[in-house]
């Protein structure tokens, strides 16, 4: 049949219809390669409005048709066929085809009707940059687990870049952002790289562990192995301690997780407050895999862990950056447009004049919830002037703190 695309042929210059009897020879029946692959993208069209065309070149009827593409481009050459889909598809699922960038070529038949939702995870795409603005009516995109993904940037550099080019987003890879610009903490790492598995099994252990750990500690026996290992070391004498019970295991596959931090001991006013230094290190077994080959199982074969008082370099250190909590809605060490679009959110709650709210939220080292609960008692008490407000007319504002406030 000789349609081999890896070989530089254009699906527009072929005039390979197959309505000869080659088509009856190759697929014992009358059928052209636009029916064919026509069939394929309405059969991934689902009552949702969902158009998946996620690893498209891979599709088992391709295979068994011998039609090989190379790219998912070239379904831009079966003009009838996109602009059919175009007018209908309200998602768009282009993950998994190896993309080096945004197709254009066929995003272009989408755009001008319902499309509100583009999927670019896990292909190949390095950047955005060369992409013009995107005027359209798309408010959700996937971009995940691409290189762009993976060069370093921080989580707000990376909306940003992708919010000017996609203006109208209202969620980026599964997470809503804020209506009022400043965008909500991740529920997720918006980076997905090529050791995205280990991560997620790290994920799930620490998860798992430590809510045994603060609730049935009994429990624990079930993440080691019988002959598990168990080493600690402490220096609250001065000199440091060894104590270690188990046997000796060999292993082939193995992960090493290791957990360190600093925290405060809670004890009686009449002792002094004393910060410790500890590591945890649990060196994990890979068993093969078991029930069918779908499961993977992680035991703890060694588990060693270091206990020091804290030097004073270390409590500086460990407490000069918190980190912030997932739901909390904090700004650390804001940048100049953070302060801005946290001031306009709390003047907007509060109608306090804008440098009014950014005082008061300073006060309350940028914590939105403690500084807007603080403005309730104090407008409720009356102890604060007009003067501070935006508007005379705020007669109706206690009400409106008490539907907001949490």
């Amino acid at each position: 049949m000789d349609f081999m695309f890896p070989y530089c042929r254009n699906m527009f210059s072929l005039d390979i219809l197959l309505n000869d009897k080659t088509s009856t020879e190759c697929f014992d029946e009358k059928i052209t390669v636009n029916e064919i692959v026509s069939n394929i993208v309405s059969r991934r069209f689902n009552e949702h409005r969902e158009l998946n065309l996620s690893n498209f070149c891979e599709d088992p009827v391709l295979k068994e048709k011998k039609i090989h593409f190379y790219k998912l481009n070239l379904l831009s050459h079966f003009k009838i066929l996109m602009i059919r889909m175009g007018r209908e598809t309200k998602i768009l699922n282009l993950s998994s085809n190896n993309l080096s960038q945004v197709p254009l070529e066929i995003l272009n038949f989408f755009i001008k009707g319902d499309l509100i939702g583009v999927n670019l995870s896990n292909n190949n795409i390095p950047s955005v940059a060369e992409l013009q603005r995107i005027s359209s009516k798309i408010e959700k995109l996937w971009v995940e687990g691409n290189p762009l993904c993976e060069e370093g940037m921080d989580m707000v550099t990376y909306i940003r870049l992708l919010a000017q080019k996609f203006p109208r987003l209202t969620e980026l890879d599964g997470v809503p952002l804020n209506e009022h610009g400043v965008m909500l903490p991740f529920f997720k790492h918006f980076v997905i790289s090529a050791d995205s598995k280990t991560k997620m099994v790290i994920e799930k252990f620490v998860t798992l562990y430590f809510a045994h750990y603060d609730t049935n500690r009994r429990k624990l026996e079930m993440f080691y192995d019988i002959q598990a290992n168990l080493t600690m070391c402490t220096d609250f004498d001065g000199k440091f301690n060894f104590f270690s019970q188990g046997a000796s295991i060999n292993y082939i596959k193995s992960m090493v997780i290791v957990i360190s931090g600093v925290y405060k001991e809670i004890s009686p006013k009449h002792y002094k407050e004393r910060f410790l230094h500890f590591r945890r290190t649990f060196v994990l077994y890979i068993a093969p895999k078991s029930y069918n080959n779908v499961l993977t199982s992680y035991m703890i074969v060694h588990d060693m862990l270091s206990v020091s008082l804290a030097t004073e370099r270390i409590i500086r250190n460990s407490f000069k950056n918190p980190i912030r909590n997932i739901m909390q809605f904090t700004l650390i060490d804001p940048d100049p447009e953070d302060i801005v679009n946290m001031c306009n959110i709390f003047s907007y709650y509060t109608q306090l004049k804008a440098h009014e709210a950014e005082a008061r939220l300073l006060q309350h080292d940028w914590d939105f919830k403690k500084a807007l609960k603080q403005f309730t008692v104090d407008f409720k008490k009356g102890n604060v002037s007009s003067d501070k407000f935006m508007d005379d007319d705020f007669s109706d504002m206690s009400s409106l703190l008490d539907d907001e406030i949490d």
